[in-house]
């Protein structure tokens, strides 16, 4: 019989992540001095003996490196992670992999943390920065009802890629010098905090998307109002209500004014730095000029506490870090790439971690989240890349030249930790 064209049946199945016990039999042998009889040497055979990664210990990289990306990519806290190990008869305690993960922080990433961290306020002409609260339970005790994470990352074009984070106790001013140190003079992009605008030397540039969400507020302010208004479709319908309700046509038109500057930017990637900067100077800066015209008017007639007020007083207090990004065009208009690739994660991981029950730990919990966040922003895969700077720092060292060698921005990482595209 001749054979047709075979038929192909794919069927996606599931087996489950296994721990198992990797054992090495060491054969020792000892050269007695036969004259009186005593041990006088021993050797034994430890070729092919992995170092420890902890002395004292058998836990491996590939163990830390799944418990990091459990718990600080896909959010599991330690105790779930506890409980289904115990159901599959894996006896490995919460306590156990909180104290695997910070004695690998301080024996190996902390170094590649301080490393990344001089990177940045060194090489970085582009810094976005922002922060969010944190519950740590040894603050708490202390009286200090919240802490902080506090988030820096480069631009998005620049050559080395990274996000930070950062855990102090505070909100304190000082420590967006803690980050930056005393000498940064490139731009940082943020929002309207003043803990950012005090910092000397860089040039801050404001966030258009907060002032947008400043000016949207004010126009759903009175729902009545705005539902009215949103249930009318023709642009005639419109108008007529909008005369028939100056405030609320003063609202509409700050959020169309904004929106109007803000649609100019470029949609497109391909897009050049050189003409972006082109389209703001032709483009939005005219706009811009008008806007802040009309708002100065506005102001002393609005009431100050108003929805209204308060938008137009944030514009009025921005103004000068709002137009920044006209300097560069490689400059945000927003600091969105900060709250979409800093922030939001971290928020994700609160909702599921909770709280973090000491400062060590919420320190180490800060560079866990950097290398996790860094390593899928320069599209590699967290878990293995982890494992991978375990592995290498722990046999090789700790030299200048090894740190260099497993940044999450290095030419020369391996295929093998790169993130895989289907």
């Amino acid at each position: 019989m001749a054979e047709l064209k075979p038929e192909k049946k794919d069927y996606l199945r599931y087996v489950k992540g296994y721990y198992y016990i990797e054992r090495h039999i060491i054969h020792q042998y000892v050269k007695k001095d036969d004259a009186n009889d005593e041990h006088t040497e021993v050797y034994s055979n430890t070729e092919g003996v992995p170092a420890r990664l902890i002395e004292g210990s058998s836990v491996t990289s590939s163990v830390v490196a799944q418990i990091a990306n459990e718990k600080y990519n896909l959010a599991t806290p330690l105790y779930r992670m506890e409980q289904d190990c115990m159901r599959n008869g894996i006896p490995i305690s919460r306590q156990n992999m909180s104290n695997w993960l910070i004695r690998c922080g301080e024996d190996y990433l902390g170094t590649v943390f301080d490393r990344m961290h001089s990177d940045l306020i060194t090489d970085a002409k582009i810094i976005h920065m922002d922060e969010t609260t944190k519950v740590v339970i040894e603050d708490r005790a202390d009286g200090r009802e919240k802490s902080y994470i506090w988030m820096a990352m480069t631009g998005k074009y620049e050559p080395s890629q990274m996000i930070l984070y950062f855990y102090y106790e505070s909100r304190e001013h000082r420590h967006v010098e803690d980050i930056l140190g005393h000498d940064y003079t490139g731009y940082l992009n943020s929002d309207g905090f003043g803990g950012y605008h005090s910092y000397p030397g860089a040039v801050c540039c404001g966030c258009w998307a907060h002032y947008r969400r400043k000016a949207y507020e004010a126009m759903i302010s009175d729902d009545n109002i705005y539902s009215a208004y949103n249930k009318l479709h023709s642009a005639d319908e419109r108008r007529t209500f909008l005369d028939g309700h100056p405030s609320f046509k003063i609202k509409v038109a700050l959020l169309e004014k904004i929106d109007q500057i803000m649609e100019l930017e470029p949609k497109e990637e391909k897009t050049s730095a050189e003409e972006i900067y082109q389209i703001r100077q032709e483009k939005a800066l005219p706009l811009i000029e008008a806007l802040f015209t009309w708002t100065r008017e506005l102001e002393a007639s609005i009431p100050p506490k108003s929805k209204l007020g308060e938008a137009v007083k944030y514009g009025s207090n921005e103004e000068q870090y709002l137009r920044n990004h006209l300097l560069d065009g490689h400059l945000e208009i927003t600091n969105n790439l900060a709250e979409r690739e800093g922030i939001k994660p971290y928020v994700i991981l609160r909702k599921n971690e909770l709280f973090s029950s000491t400062r060590r730990g919420a320190k180490y919990s800060a560079i866990y989240m950097t290398l996790i966040a860094s390593a899928k922003l320069n599209g590699l895969n967290p878990q293995r890349y982890l494992e991978y700077v375990l592995d290498f720092l722990s046999t090789k060292g700790l030299t200048d030249e090894n740190v260099t060698a497993v940044l999450p921005y290095s030419k020369t990482l391996p295929a093998a930790v790169k993130a895989s595209n289907i």
